[in-house]
């Protein structure tokens, strides 16, 4: 009896382990799916371009087009970034599960290049990402084309990135979610070490400059704060964006002046300050609050 009492709790442990294995995997098994690494042949950046995208689940079964966020990475990023270390299946498979709310999300290489065209001509990625991957993606997938069902998001590079395109290019975007975006006062760009200007890839895009030679009249026609300044009130109060950045992010002080900037504008703009810094945990919770802003 004391044999068969052990042996009926061993197995009732095992059915438990095993019902436990069943539910986490039932609970982190994909209903959408992400397509990783696909590629654009672009005639602009003179080579093959990478992209991953994610499907919603009713993809395949439905005719109808979905509302399409373009989901930006930041510095020595690529088209798997979010997908790797930004969890954004699981994110956007939640969100379905708990909204009803499906979105085609594009991932894009973009390099480090600041999402726009370098100094020397050679790597025009903004004009790429304008005329050929927006214009590829919309030819390939059953997207909305129009403007109220056209979005972008990212971080930190990427941040500044989806900003700058919004801002230059209200027509095209009704909504920008920027997380901890890569904004800096002229300050703090002129004074950045020169390692670091190295590392984040500015000196292929803006000019190989130390100080205040690197306030340029291209710094001030591609840096968002620049850009805001001299933009027209009516473009700028027509895209809804919200803004978003750790209490311990390093960007934290241009962040402030970008806010303050905005305000200034009458920018049809919101704000939060969280408890973070700059990294994945931050920007995962980012993710989980920019669906719910793009689907108002």
């Amino acid at each position: 009896m004391k044999n068969n009492s052990i042996y009926s709790v061993g197995r009732i442990i095992s059915l438990a382990c095993l019902a436990l294995s069943l539910s986490i995997s039932s609970h982190s098994f994909a209903a959408g799916k992400m397509m990783v690494s696909q590629s654009i042949e672009s005639q602009k950046m003179h080579k093959s371009m990478k992209y991953s995208i994610y499907l919603p689940e009713s993809y395949e079964q439905s005719n109808q087009a979905y509302p399409v966020i373009y989901l930006l990475h930041g510095v020595t990023g690529n088209e798997l970034s979010w997908v790797y270390g930004g969890d954004v299946q699981y994110i956007a498979d939640q969100w379905y599960k708990a909204s009803g709310k499906e979105f085609i999300i594009v991932i894009p290489d973009g390099g480090n290049y600041w999402y726009m065209n370098d100094y020397l001509g050679v790597s025009p990625y903004e004009d790429y990402f304008m005329q050929g991957l927006i214009p590829s993606i919309e030819k390939t997938y059953r997207v909305r084309t129009e403007r109220s069902g056209r979005f972008i998001a990212g971080l930190s590079m990427g941040g500044h990135g989806c900003l700058r395109f919004s801002v230059k290019y209200p027509k095209l975007f009704s909504k920008c979610y920027a997380m901890s975006p890569g904004v800096f006062t002229n300050q703090e760009f002129a004074q950045l070490p020169v390692a670091q200007y190295k590392k984040y890839g500015l000196t292929e895009v803006l000019g190989n400059l130390e100080g205040q030679d690197r306030i340029t009249d291209l710094y001030k026609k591609n840096m968002l704060l620049d850009m805001i300044q001299t933009m027209s009130a009516t473009d700028l109060k027509t895209v809804k964006y919200f803004v978003d950045c750790g209490d311990d992010d390093f960007l934290l002080v241009g962040n402030m002046a970008l806010m303050q900037l905005m305000r200034a504008k009458e920018m049809n703009a919101e704000f939060r300050i969280r408890d973070g810094a700059h990294n994945w945990i931050y920007w995962k919770e980012s993710l989980r609050m920019a669906l719910p802003f793009f689907s108002e």
